[in-house]
């Protein structure tokens, strides 16, 4: 979402012990990437040797495979104004 000052990146992963399928499958038209309807579990990594400094949110699956990964650029997450 850009309203406001900063622009606002939500990050949402499921638990490791159960998944809500009908949340998963809910009309959201501010969803970048997914859903990922397993179990799984949420990863931040920051790239801090790249230019600009990335930061990647990803989806691990139960069995480490990578349910999803979205990039952001620091440079996204500054004021807007």
């Amino acid at each position: 979402m850009t309203e406001g000052t900063y622009p606002l990146t939500e990050f949402t992963s499921s638990g490791m012990t159960h998944v809500n399928r009908v949340y998963a499958q809910a009309r959201n038209s501010s969803r970048v990437m997914g859903p990922f309807a397993k179990l799984n579990f949420g990863l931040v990594l920051v790239d801090w040797s790249s230019t600009p400094v990335t930061v990647t949110l990803q989806v691990i699956a139960e069995d480490g495979s990578v349910g999803f990964s979205h990039p952001l650029s620091v440079s996204e997450l500054r004021t807007t104004r």
